[in-house]
């Protein structure tokens, strides 16, 4: 049985969380993957296929990746012909080979040991077509980086409301941070408060790019978090959410 997390098995409050660059992405993903004449394409960590099925739509062939069951549950009732697979983002296979593929939201992330993300790139090398695309979003921490260091933000729909809070407990050590999630649900008359801790690596940009290299991959091209296939991120290491393409 899948272990019960408090956000990750709610697919309607993750991405309402969540939702607030989620057509910028789309757009980015899109863009992207037409440009390389991509048709089948890999989510790793795709939760309900809040990017995913989108790309559904938008006229993909779409293969999941996620080890939540009710992730994969409303992926499929979004996209059933969305070809779903319970795996680990460390051991999964995909037939055939795919054309392209992207890892969103900081999922990559929660690779924390060299060996997780040597693991799962061998396992992305086997997926890709030659010549493909791996999209991998994730912040980068710099040398500015100063703790604590706090995302706020609010998000509504006609459900519900959101007000949510994302921030380290304590400073990256050795590499890796605990980072707690609060969120304060509105419904109606009803308020719950919702908290998660994620145990997540804590990139360098020259760290990534190093470890990718050594797993036989390279990063093309750096985009920041403004999702926009025409511009490049700025050169150096800060602290930032970024978008590296990997090629082999």
């Amino acid at each position: 049985m899948t272990a019960s997390h408090p956000l990750y098995d709610r697919p309607e409050l993750h991405d309402l969380a969540f939702s607030g660059t989620a057509a910028a992405e789309v757009a980015f993903y899109e863009a992207v993957f037409r440009k390389r004449q991509a048709r089948r394409v890999l989510e790793v960590g795709c939760g309900s296929g809040r990017i995913l099925a989108r790309l559904h739509r938008r006229g993909f062939d779409v293969v999941g990746v996620d080890w939540n069951l009710r992730m994969l549950a409303e992926l499929k009732a979004r996209a059933p012909e969305a070809v779903t697979i319970r795996a680990d983002m460390r051991s999964f296979r995909v037939r055939p080979p795919v054309d392209g593929a992207f890892c969103a939201l900081d999922t990559f992330r929660h690779l924390v040991t060299d060996e997780d993300v040597e693991r799962h790139l061998e396992c992305m090398a086997g997926v890709l077509r030659a010549g493909a695309p791996y999209l991998v979003d994730l912040w980068l921490f710099g040398p500015d980086y100063r703790y604590p260091h706090f995302l706020e933000w609010t998000a509504e729909d006609a459900r519900m409301r959101v007000e949510a809070r994302w921030g380290p407990d304590g400073a990256p050590d050795g590499g890796v941070v605990v980072e707690e999630g609060t969120f304060r649900v509105l419904v109606k008359d009803r308020e719950e408060i919702v908290r998660t801790r994620e145990v997540l690596r804590a990139w360098s940009r020259k760290g990534f790019e190093g470890l990718v290299r050594r797993s036989g991959f390279r990063v093309e091209a750096w985009h920041d978090e403004a999702f926009d296939p025409r511009r490049r991120a700025p050169a150096g290491d800060r602290t930032a959410r970024r978008v590296a393409i990997l090629v082999r």
